[in-house]
Parts: structure tokens; sequence; C-alpha cells
């Protein structure tokens, strides 16, 4: 399993080390515009890959830093990066790669959540730990997922649950205070975030058996799920409740709320990113195709 990690870890690292580099966002007037907070890998609760920002920005280079098996970092209110280091450590740094602190984790085996009031939200060796953003103990869960499953990065809600799966087939819901909420088995690894409602009211998970589930968020009861549609990669849902999932047989696909198709787009080749949704409703994504 360790190595399965590692080969994980290193699909998002060039020969084995990420380059971790914080970037100046140009406005069309020059001025340097503050890093925008980035709680989670896809942003915001529905995975929608989309932070808002609507200027036209050319980026230039402030600094790098060669960090072995890095998680995907997420970004707090003031620019600060928070990413696992390694198998046993996570970190925290300045928007000028200045390292704040380091903990003494356990085996990191997914990308954290930032909540509200600046808890960092890592998943760890079977189990969720809460630090503050200092870097110091906040709580640390039960043992939930299998001791040395990944864990996908988790989603945080309005109401403050963390949602995440796992690839021992299940789906986590977890309360603030670090209880578990509730438990679904679905029936493949469940590698990719969840994605929540605009509502609030439904978690979608993408499962390694090809089907996207819809589950009740207050209790884990299946709302529905579609038939089995090839290997499916991240979900994202747009602001009208449309639920989008990319496939490895070249097609986008767009669910409506209650699991219905709505359309499908074919490309050339596999569909494995993660789609941005806008808040108007277009959708990109990239194919293996090379095209966006």
């Amino acid at each position: 399993m360790r190595h399965n990690r590692a080969r994980r870890l290193r699909r998002c690292a060039a020969a084995g080390v990420l380059l971790v580099a914080a970037i100046a966002l140009l406005g069309q007037g020059g001025a340097v515009g503050a890093l925008p907070q980035c709680p989670t890998v896809r942003y915001d609760a529905g995975c929608t890959g989309w932070s808002g920002m609507h200027a036209t920005y050319s980026p230039s280079l402030v600094w790098t830093m060669n960090i072995t098996y890095a998680t995907t970092p997420v970004i707090g209110q003031d620019g600060s990066l928070y990413l696992g280091n390694g198998f046993m450590t996570f970190r925290s740094y300045t928007s000028d790669g200045v390292l704040r602190w380091t903990y003494q984790t356990g085996l990191v085996s997914g990308s954290a959540a930032l909540g509200a009031d600046g808890s960092v939200y890592i998943p760890v060796t079977g189990r969720i730990v809460a630090l503050t953003s200092l870097g110091t103990d906040k709580w640390a869960s039960p043992f939930l997922f299998t001791p040395g499953a990944s864990a996908s990065a988790p989603i945080l809600s309005q109401a403050g649950t963390l949602y995440f799966g796992a690839d021992d087939k299940k789906v986590y819901a977890v309360n603030p205070n670090g209880s578990a909420k509730w438990v679904y088995t679905t029936g493949g690894a469940v590698r990719y975030s969840c994605a929540v409602s605009p509502d609030g009211l439904t978690v979608y998970v993408a499962s390694g058996d090809g089907c996207v589930y819809a589950l009740d968020a207050s209790n884990g009861a299946l709302k529905w799920k579609t038939a089995a549609i090839s290997c499916i990669y991240n979900c994202a849902v747009g602001a009208d409740g449309t639920i989008y999932v990319g496939s490895t047989n070249g097609k986008l696909y767009a669910l409506a709320p209650d699991g219905t198709q709505k359309w499908a787009f074919q490309s050339q080749s596999k569909v494995t990113c993660a789609p941005a949704v806008a808040p108007d409703g277009t959708v990109y994504f990239g194919s293996q195709d090379t095209n966006v």
C-alpha cells in the first residue's frame, strides 16, 4: 500500500519532486493581487474549481521550493500554504515561501481542507486530524477508514461537516467536533473528492465501480445512483445543481439533480481531469486529446 501511495503522489510531482511556486497575479493595471483563499483542492464544496476572480492575469514566478511527495496545497485567507510533505509531516508556509510550522502527523493520505476559522483538516492514517491555523492540536477523529488506505481530499460543507472517500470503497462524513456522522459503502474505490449540492442536502460521489452516487448529506442514505458509466473521475456541481463528471470513454456527462442524464459531450480521448464550472453554467474541461 505504501508503494501505491507513493505512485499516486508522484503523479502530482515531476520526477518525484513537487516544485511549490507562489505566483504574483498581475492585473490589467499591473497591480499585484493577493492570493485568493482556496480552502480545498477544488476550491469549494461543489468542487467547481471556480475562484470568482475575473480579471486578466499575467503570472510571474515569485519563488520555488523543492518538496518531495507533496500533497496538493490549499491556500488560507492570508495566502498561507498548507500541504503534506513526505509521508509523515504536514507543513504551512507563508505566501513568501517562509516555513510557518511543521506538524508530525503520521501518514498523510490526501490533501487538507481549511475551515472558515482557519482550522486545518488532514486525512491521516485512517482518521481526520484537526489543527488550528497555528499548527496546534484541535482534535482527532476516531479511526474511520482502513489504516493504510488513501483518502480523497475532504470537502467542507457550510455547516462544517467534512465529506471524503477512501480507496476502501467508503464515503465518510465527520462532524465539526471530530465525531463520525455516517459511513456509506459504494461498489468501488473513492479516490476523488466528493461534491456537495448548492443547497447542502446532497453529497455526490464518483466511485471506482463507474457509478455516480447521490447520498443524503444528513444521514448518508442513498438517494440514487447511475448505471455504470465506465471509469469516472471528479464530480463538480454547478449553481443550478447540475452534476458534471468525466470518463475514460471520452465523454463529459451532465446529470440533473435527480440523476437523469441531461447531455453528454464526446471528446476524442479520455476526460480524466476535473471540470471547472463558471457561475453562468459554462463548463471548462480538458481531454487527453490535448484540447480544452
